[in-house]
């Protein structure tokens, strides 16, 4: 690991948090694989990419169900912390907001509530504060439809969802143009009038409704709208290997050449100077 853009304390962390959730995974069963940037830090970099400030892993639907519960398993009231849980971890999701009418958005965080993110601000006050801590976000793979257009439907169904729950989130925090707030506006005034606990639940419903069938490929249900037309091809993961990440192993998909590619193209080559920044404005506190 490298200080060379001020993340060092931030992968420290991570790494010890990735080393007990690797852990705890094996000593329940649970199978997941590291995704998306993390995914890529661990074939391209053997580990962080040096200006990335997350942490991402993914699983299928019912292995994340099988974490949630081994998470929840002898938990003292209302901790939210199984007691042979990873010290300090917590998993949050949209339901957590959802009784006060509020969402960030769809995918599980399983934070560390022993350390800081950044200075209190205003997402942080919106979400009490529990969304200022190191997290790992946790996927879940879900089938989609072999035929172009029921796929073509799903990935649609998914993307108004979110843009109705953006009714409930102040999105001035949100990257995006001017003109696509305008455009998206009435969504997020339609949104605005449903319950966050109905869309919530919609969403799960909707998410797992292809469980049955038998799919060539996997998607990702609570990846952000402008990745769900990512799919992945089940022989991609149906062996899982360890590959060296800093000072330990970690697993990935047998298939993650061809899952690399479907995501970034050219992976191996490093992006330019200037597009080497975090993307969530992360910095580690105590």
């Amino acid at each position: 690991m490298t200080n060379d853009y001020g993340l060092l304390k931030v992968h420290e962390a991570e790494l010890e948090m990735l080393k007990e959730l690797d852990a705890f995974c094996r000593e329940n069963g649970v199978e997941y694989v590291l995704d998306s940037g993390t995914l890529l830090g661990a074939i391209r970099e053997h580990g962080f990419i040096p200006w990335d400030d997350d942490v991402d892993i993914v699983m299928t639907g019912e292995n994340f169900e099988r974490f949630q519960k081994c998470l929840a398993e002898n938990a003292p009231a209302g901790s939210g912390a199984a007691e042979n849980a990873p010290a300090g971890m917590q998993l949050i999701g949209p339901h957590e907001y959802a009784a006060e009418n509020k969402f960030y958005d769809f995918a599980y965080k399983l934070t560390n509530t022993q350390t800081g993110r950044r200075e209190d601000g205003a997402d942080g006050t919106i979400y009490d504060e529990k969304l200022n801590h190191l997290w790992i976000d946790v996927f879940a793979y879900e089938n989609i439809p072999d035929g172009k257009v029921a796929a073509a439907f799903t990935v649609l169904r998914h993307r108004l969802l979110y843009l109705l729950a953006l009714g409930h989130r102040d999105v001035s925090h949100i990257k995006t143009s001017a003109l696509m707030k305008v455009l998206t506006a009435p969504f997020r005034l339609a949104g605005s009038l449903i319950p966050m606990e109905k869309l919530c639940t919609h969403k799960d419903r909707l998410s797992k409704k292809d469980r049955g069938l038998q799919t060539k490929k996997y998607f990702v249900p609570s990846y952000q709208p402008d990745w769900l037309q990512v799919w992945y091809d089940k022989e991609w993961y149906k062996e899982i290997i360890r590959v060296p990440f800093e000072d330990t192993f970690l697993p990935v998909p047998a298939g993650y050449d061809a899952m690399l590619t479907a995501m970034y193209g050219e992976y191996r080559k490093r992006p330019e100077e200037k597009d080497r920044v975090a993307a969530h404005g992360t910095c580690a506190e105590n």
